[in-house]
């Protein structure tokens, strides 16, 4: 188990702030309490342990997610892009990327994510009816309109995002409306996530419909016929084609490693940074104005939490065709969904995986007991 500490980190998930300025209604972070902004000596510390460390490998991506980062301000990042270059562009080949609700996005900032190359990802549900039906505002009026004037800061700028899009009850029937949307406004990379369990959200639609896999299987179906570059569907096409095992990083030992806005860091999926569960209490392994990184990992917590994730990991890959395809997947959805980091199908796997293999090798539809069709492959 020692020797899996030192995997070099290759995602880096920094949470400038734990503000948000929307109150999503299937958020995972839960209720917004105070907000705290990253001091850039948090930052700082961050970045000079993995150096010193040498947890750096040949790359690392900076994921600024969790909250809505842009309510950061425009002076936090301008310094944090100009640290993390000084400190680190000689060392790794660095690259940022940042998931935001769009709803702050001005000129000024997407002049200054064009500038430095930074990857935006854009929360974007679909039309106005379907988006404002969950993605609204702190009165509780939808957050369309704001998204809508950003997208056309980012395109003046040059700047093309992604989409994330959550597909829940109101829009699975819908694939045709969101399809010419996403098209009338030329967004052709869209990652959809399915509503799922998951933090503080302790509810999804996918736990009481007995159809939800071949309704899901028929929404990507649409996007596929169309050639949208969906992520899952995407990634699925590449194993296809070359059947290579892939990896899953976030069930990897500080491959992927999560600094919230105080220090506090954790490991594997980024989602248990701000989570707690009755049977680990929460997944805070240190303070990186304090403590070494992989030594907190090598200590009890994280070898307890390792423990129980890699038999969660070998679970998988006992029990599932599909593991060389995901690696042994996230274990927050396992913990979430099924209670037990020792577990493996989950709501994830399926739409994730599955359904998207089903529909990108044009196989049957799903079945509804074990979430996959009778292609040759399975």
């Amino acid at each position: 188990m020692g020797s899996a500490i030192v995997n070099k980190v290759r995602l880096l998930t920094m949470q400038p702030t734990s503000a948000c300025n929307l109150r999503c209604r299937y958020c995972y972070l839960g209720r917004h309490k105070g907000a705290v902004v990253m001091d850039l000596a948090v930052l700082r510390a961050a970045l000079a342990r993995l150096a010193a460390e040498d947890l750096l490998g040949p790359e690392l991506t900076i994921s600024w997610h969790m909250g809505e980062p842009l309510t950061a301000g425009k002076d936090f990042f301008r310094q944090a892009f100009a640290l993390t270059e000084r400190m680190l562009g000689g060392a790794t080949r660095l690259g940022h990327s940042i998931q935001t609700n769009g709803t702050l996005i001005d000129d000024q900032w997407a002049a200054l994510f064009a500038e430095r190359d930074v990857k935006v990802g854009l929360s974007l549900d679909g039309p106005t009816a379907v988006h404002d039906a969950n993605r609204v505002l702190p009165d509780g009026s939808g957050s369309h309109a704001r998204v809508m004037a950003g997208l056309d800061c980012l395109r003046r700028s040059g700047v093309r995002p992604s989409i994330i899009c959550v597909v829940n009850q109101s829009s699975i029937d819908r694939a045709e409306e969101l399809r010419d949307f996403f098209r009338a406004e030329g967004l052709w990379r869209i990652n959809f996530n399915i509503e799922e369990i998951e933090g503080a959200h302790e509810r999804s639609f996918v736990k009481s419909d007995a159809d939800w896999r071949e309704r899901y299987r028929r929404f990507l179906a649409v996007f596929h016929a169309a050639g949208v570059a969906v992520r899952d569907l995407e990634n699925v096409k590449s194993w296809l084609a070359d059947r290579r095992p892939r990896a899953a990083g976030a069930a990897l030992p500080l491959h992927h490693l999560s600094i919230d806005a105080t220090g506090g860091f954790s490991s594997f999926s980024p989602e248990l940074l701000s989570a707690s569960h009755p049977a680990h209490g929460d997944f805070i392994l240190g303070n990186v104005t304090s403590d070494a990184i992989a030594a907190a990992m090598g200590a009890a917590k994280g070898q307890r939490l390792w423990a129980q994730i890699k038999k969660g990991l070998l679970r998988c890959k006992a029990e599932c065709p599909h593991f060389g395809l995901c690696g042994g997947g996230y274990p927050s959805n396992k913990l979430f969904e099924n209670g037990s980091f020792d577990s493996a199908r989950t709501t994830a796997c399926e739409a994730g995986i599955i359904i998207p293999l089903a529909v990108a090798s044009h196989a049957p539809a799903v079945d509804a007991a074990h979430g996959r069709g009778a292609p040759s492959y399975f």
